[in-house]
């Protein structure tokens, strides 16, 4: 859950495999909703167990998935599942169970989008990434947003709806 375990564990994968060679999704996690640790990182398989999600170390034959950003109508009910949990067992588990390759459908895709309302990224077992969103391309990848760049130059801005400033790079203190 820190930069150097992340950093050690991808010089020990790709002593393994070649990293370069591999298709790899990640995801870092600022926690809108769910327990905050690292049984509700993603990515998850997609799955009617809801419990499942939680492992820590699993592997999946054909699908997992991720996803960034709010998905306001599946909140889970309790404090420890997250939004994307609620919605891969209520929504992609039922696309899987009647349409295995639902990822590989356009219009699907669209459904899904307008469902979500942000962004998903399944990653197959042939190593093929499907994005449903606008993803944003940076050094070689592809991004969910662009916010960790960290701007050349900082500037005030105001914002009325809650009575703050905040700087380009991010940092909110109160506007009296």
């Amino acid at each position: 859950m820190d930069f150097d375990s992340l950093y050690n564990r991808l010089k020990e994968l790709d002593s393994q495999i070649n990293l370069q060679t591999h298709s790899l999704v990640m995801h870092f996690r600022i926690s809108t909703s769910g327990k905050v640790d690292k049984e509700n990182c993603h990515p998850y398989p997609i799955t009617q167990n809801i419990d499942l999600m939680r492992e820590t170390f699993l592997k999946t034959k054909d699908i997992a998935f991720c996803h960034n950003g709010i998905i306001r109508n599946y909140q889970s009910h309790d404090k420890i599942h997250n939004d994307t949990q609620t919605f891969g067992v209520n929504v992609l588990s039922v696309f899987k169970e009647h349409y295995p390759k639902f990822y590989e459908d356009k219009n699907v895709l669209k459904m899904l989008n307008l469902l979500a309302q942000s962004k998903l990224c399944f990653l197959d077992s042939e190593g093929k990434i499907t994005y449903v969103g606008d993803f944003q391309k940076y050094r070689g990848m592809k991004c969910s947003n662009l916010y960790f760049i960290k701007p050349k130059y900082t500037y005030p801005s105001y914002d009325y709806r809650y009575g703050t400033s905040r700087t380009s790079q991010g940092q909110y203190r109160l506007f009296k």
